[in-house]
């Protein structure tokens, strides 16, 4: 869906913006708190159109921005361009089961943040490779901040339909847990409202492995990195599986 047919969920993208200004302040927090300083190089993994690229960006960050979308690469440049970091980041077309590939050798990574559920979604096993080829990737003791739903807080608070608009676009979600693979299986149907009409866009399939944060912290730790924070937000705050809006976790880890 992302590749063949992107502008489906661009609106969506489109409305994180303001968030991902946000998101991106707390993150450069973090990365500054682990050591890393203006100039050193982050990669921003599954970047999309740059919400969180861009504004590391502003934070005086160099970053390189990966992405399978062609038409979300071009609008990450674009947006780069009209906030005026052009100079400070470079976005290119790469599959995250083969990241290694899409990372340039001439200049090591001191960062990676990965971000709104960007994994998992060609299971764990591609995950664990994943995170192998950015461990080797990366200097020692090197900074990766991942930010994805927590499934301790999905199960306890799961509900099998639900709906999200953006712009003139609407997607119903249909959802199910398999607790054999310990996956999400949704079907995302988009409609188009187009003055008094709805026209139907499109159904598709996207599953994905979701983790606890024990489990995720275990496949971290697991290929070269040292975990040293887990919580709910980029804020810091302790994960409440009780609490209705602390539905994410953000694992902070080091290169070992």
């Amino acid at each position: 869906m992302f590749v063949e047919k992107p502008y489906l969920y661009l609106p969506f993208l489109n409305a994180r913006k303001a968030a991902g200004v946000k998101d991106a302040k707390q993150i450069a927090a973090i990365l500054r708190k682990r050591g890393l300083r203006g100039g050193d190089r982050v990669l921003d993994l599954c970047c999309g159109i740059g919400r969180i690229s861009v504004p590391l960006a502003k934070q005086r960050f160099n970053v390189l921005g990966v992405d399978i979308s062609p038409d979300f690469i071009k609008r990450a440049a674009r947006y780069a361009e009209s906030k005026q970091v052009s100079s400070r980041t470079k976005f290119v077309v790469g599959d995250y089961r083969d990241i290694a590939s899409a990372i340039p050798d001439d200049k090591p990574l001191k960062g990676i943040v990965d971000t709104f559920t960007s994994m998992g979604y060609y299971g764990k096993e591609a995950d664990r490779k994943t995170f192998e080829q950015l461990s080797k990737r990366i200097v020692k003791g090197g900074v990766f901040v991942v930010e994805t739903i927590n499934r301790d807080w999905l199960l306890r608070h799961f509900e099998g339909r639900g709906w999200q608009m953006a712009a003139n676009v609407l997607v119903l979600e249909d959802r199910r847990y398999d607790s054999e693979r310990s996956y999400m299986v949704n079907k995302w149907t988009f409609y188009r409202i187009v003055g008094p009409h709805i026209r139907h866009e499109g159904a598709f399939n996207v599953d994905h492995r979701i983790y606890s944060p024990a489990e995720l912290k275990e496949l971290m730790e697991s290929t070269g990195w040292r975990a040293v924070s887990v919580s709910s937000n980029f804020a810091g705050d302790a994960i409440d599986v009780t609490s209705p809006g602390s539905s994410r976790m953000v694992l902070v880890a080091k290169r070992r």
